[in-house]
């Protein structure tokens, strides 16, 4: 349901609603698990009107997301070697 329905039906304000389902997806889903991530791809995607991008890195093979980043610069893609 989008937020502004939930919002209405609620009696809510809608940034309301906003910082609740932002507060619940980060804690569901803030820890990535990169366990089985082989072969891996990085692509810009345009995030809105005005030349906002982001870099989104996934797993090739099952199309997981891993990682997403505010724009498209090569600095926005950090890799730290965690092999041992």
């Amino acid at each position: 349901m989008p937020i502004d329905q939930v919002a209405k039906h609620f009696n809510l304000d809608w940034k309301t609603v906003k910082e609740i389902d932002k507060r619940f997806l980060e804690e569901k889903f803030n820890i990535t698990n990169y366990t089985n991530s082989g072969y891996i791809a990085i692509n810009e995607v345009s995030g809105g009107k005005h030349h906002k991008y982001m870099t989104v890195v996934l797993d090739f093979i099952t199309g997981r997301v891993i990682w997403c980043g505010k724009n498209r610069q090569a600095e926005t893609v950090i890799f730290q070697n965690t092999l041992s």
